[in-house]
Order: C-alpha cells, then structure tokens, then sequence
C-alpha cells in the first residue's frame, strides 16, 4: 500500500497490549504477583498489583500525582481507538489500524508494557518472568 504514491514507514508504531496479557503468559510460578492492566477506556495503559495498588509507581507519587480529567482529548481518542480496543487490539486490528493510516512497515514499541517492568525493588524471578511473558505474547501477536 502506498499513500500518495509513496511507501511509509512508521519508526515509532505502539502497539497496545491486552489488559490480560501477563495473566495469560506468566509463568504459573509467578501469575499470582502478575501486573494486571486496566480497560477503563480505550486508551487507559494503567497497571496494578492484583490488589488494585498501581504497579511500577510508587506510593508518593500517586499522592502527589494530579488526576486526569475527562476532555474532548479523551473523547476523540475513544472514538479514535474504540474499535481497536472493542477487538482486543489484536494483530488484525493493529494492520488494519495502519491501513486505515497508510503505514506500510513499521518498527514496533510497547506501550502499556513499557511499564512493566518499572516496579521498584522487583524480585528477579518474577522481574524476568514478566519480560519473558511480553516477550512470548509479542512472539504471538506478530
């Protein structure tokens, strides 16, 4: 696919990780301490511990952090993303998402799972069972 008579190439492309991904890859050893993703909309790439608590961040932060609020911004990113979300953002979804942009070939990055591994003071089991399972869940989508 072409646009305008020229190839694109997107250097930058995130790609949105289900809500579920670590529960459905992690290790059995570890899917109890899993992070966990959030779906409060469409574009919502929080994280929590299973006991709701937000992963990666610390305690001081989310006290002092200010709160999002609801704006067109939100609403056009639902209308935006919304049937992507509503599809799991599986792979399907992502290469009709760059057809629908016109991208050819792209250089992918995570997006929700760039967080997880910014736990602090991980256990390194559980800190390379979290990459393994991105990494294993990446291997399928593509």
């Amino acid at each position: 696919m072409a646009k305008n008579g020229f190839k694109v190439f997107d250097s930058d492309l995130h790609i949105m990780e289900p809500v579920d991904l670590w529960q459905k890859y992690m290790d059995s050893k570890y899917v109890d301490q899993a992070p966990r993703g959030l779906n409060r909309h469409a574009t919502d790439l929080s994280l929590v511990h299973p006991d709701g608590s937000p992963w990666g961040i610390s305690p001081e932060f989310v006290a002092t952090a200010p709160r999002p609020t609801t704006s067109t911004a939100n609403d056009k990113d639902e209308l935006r993303y919304g049937p992507y979300a509503a599809r799991g953002w599986s792979s399907e979804a992502q290469l009709d998402a760059m057809d629908a942009e016109g991208v050819d070939v792209a250089v992918i990055y995570p997006t929700r799972g760039l967080h997880a591994v910014d736990e602090p003071d991980m256990d390194p089991g559980l800190a390379a069972a979290v990459a393994r399972a991105y990494n294993d869940w990446l291997y399928d989508f593509c």
